[in-house]
Formats: structure tokens, C-alpha cells, sequence
């Protein structure tokens, strides 16, 4: 009798989004895997490995040595959950006065290639998925692999400002918008190139993330859309579809 398995694997596992993924989706039949900076402890996880994803290297190696215990002939699925992001907050300069000195670098833009992207914000989006992508085709090019992503494309609510007396928008995250339109369409790109790579990609803006709570206080929008556990429940019930869909 034939085994057959699915392969998950889900970056920045350890933020709120990857837990409630990796809590829905780990089952004792398919290997799941959680790769992050941070660990956490999610039952049926083969693998829950703290590292940098940034770095190509460091990346390759840890791919190579959690897959390499793989089978992949008993693979017929590969979900790639792309989690890694960075909500980076840019405030505008008149604004900033009212942020305490610890917090400034954190909500300012650094853009030191000059592409008009804070650096921070394209390589945790981006840079992470393309390392983590070219580590893993390779090993799956006749297997099914679905690319799943939760990408916001708004930014803020413009309110009024009763320090500044004006509309302002407290929070603008142009770094990460302009980084997930990049993402998408490479994403897009990619599913168009290759017959056997499927992608679905989730719009959801201000999750209650660690990140968010930090920074929310010096929002003027208090309110969150969704949860982590919601993103989650959106693409698993994708996942439902799709696969009656045989896609």
C-alpha cells in the first residue's frame, strides 16, 4: 500500500498567525514544520527550528538538515504557509515628537539601499520567502506545491488628530504595502512558471500581533480587524476548498 503525506511548512511560527496555523493544521499522519526566531511548543510539530531566515546560508543549511529526514517520494503535497512579515510603522516627522526616544528607529523609515523600502521590512517579507523558496523547490519540482500568504495592501484610516489639529494617518506602513505587492506578484509569477505551484494569498490588516501591542498605544485607531486564530481559520477553510477542488 502506498503512503502518502503532506509536508507543512510554516515560517515565523512562533508569532501569533504561525501558532493558531500551526494548531490547526499539525496531525500525527503529515510532517509539519516550524521554522522562526522564536520557539513554541504545538503538538505533532516534527520540527519547530529558531532561526534566521534572513540569511541565505544559515537558511540553506537548516532546510537541508530538517528535510533531509524526509522521504519526499512519500511527499504528494507541499503547503508553504509564508508568514514572515513586519508591520513597520512610519510615522510622519511631526508625529514622532510624541513617540519616546526608545521607540523612534522602530517607527522610521531606514531605506539605506535607497529603493524607497525600509530595508527591515523588504528582507523579513521578502528576502525570507525567496531563501526559504530556493532552499525547497529544488526538492519538490514534481510535487504539488501550494504557496499560502496573508498580505495586507491598506494602510491606516485617516483620523483627526487633536495634538496636531489635522487628518493625519497615525500609523503608515508604505514599506510593508509596497513590499507586499512585491511578494504577491513574485508569488503570482511563479504559480504562472511553474505547472505544479498553486498560490493563494489573504488580504488581513492589523492583526493582534505582539508587534501591534506595542506600538498601538501611540495609534490613534485602537481597534484590531481580525485575530491570528481568524487569519488561520481563512486559510485552512481555503485549504478545504481548494483540495475538494482537487486544485
Amino acid at each position: 500500500m502506498n503512503i502518502s503525506m503532506k509536508l507543512n511548512i510554516v515560517t515565523a511560527a512562533s508569532n501569533s498567525v504561525g501558532r493558531a496555523i500551526l494548531e490547526k493544521i499539525a496531525n500525527s499522519e503529515d510532517i509539519t514544520i516550524g521554522l522562526s526566531r522564536k520557539g513554541c511548543n504545538i503538538a505533532d510539530v516534527l520540527d519547530m527550528r529558531i532561526t534566521d531566515l534572513i540569511n541565505s546560508q544559515t537558511t540553506q543549511m537548516e532546510l537541508a538538515e530538517i528535510l533531509s529526514s524526509v522521504d519526499m517520494s512519500k511527499i504528494d503535497k507541499v503547503n508553504l504557509f509564508h508568514n514572515c512579515c513586519l508591520a513597520k510603522y512610519e510615522f510622519p516627522e511631526e508625529y514622532l515628537k510624541y513617540i519616546p526616544e526608545e521607540y523612534k528607529n522602530k517607527v522610521t523609515c531606514k531605506d539605506f539601499d535607497e529603493d524607497g523600502i525600509d530595508d527591515w521590512a523588504y528582507d523579513t517579507l521578502i528576502t525570507t520567502f525567496r531563501n526559504v523558496f530556493s532552499s525547497l523547490y529544488p526538492l519538490c519540482k514534481s510535487i504539488k506545491l501550494s504557496i499560502w500568504t496573508i498580505c495586507s495592501l491598506t494602510d491606516k484610516k485617516i483620523v483627526y488628530s487633536e495634538k496636531l489639529d489635522k487628518m493625519i494617518s497615525p500609523s503608515i506602513f508604505h514599506s510593508m504595502v509596497q513590499s507586499n505587492w512585491i511578494l504577491r506578484n513574485e508569488i503570482s509569477a511563479l504559480a504562472q512558471e511553474y505547472e505544479n505551484i498553486h498560490s493563494v494569498c489573504i488580504s488581513a490588516a492589523t492583526v493582534k500581533t505582539e508587534t501591534e501591542d506595542q506600538f498601538r498605544k501611540y495609534s490613534l485607531d485602537k481597534d484590531y480587524w481580525v485575530s491570528g486564530e481568524k487569519v488561520a481559520d481563512v486559510l485552512t477553510s481555503l485549504m478545504k476548498d481548494k483540495a475538494s477542488l482537487a486544485i
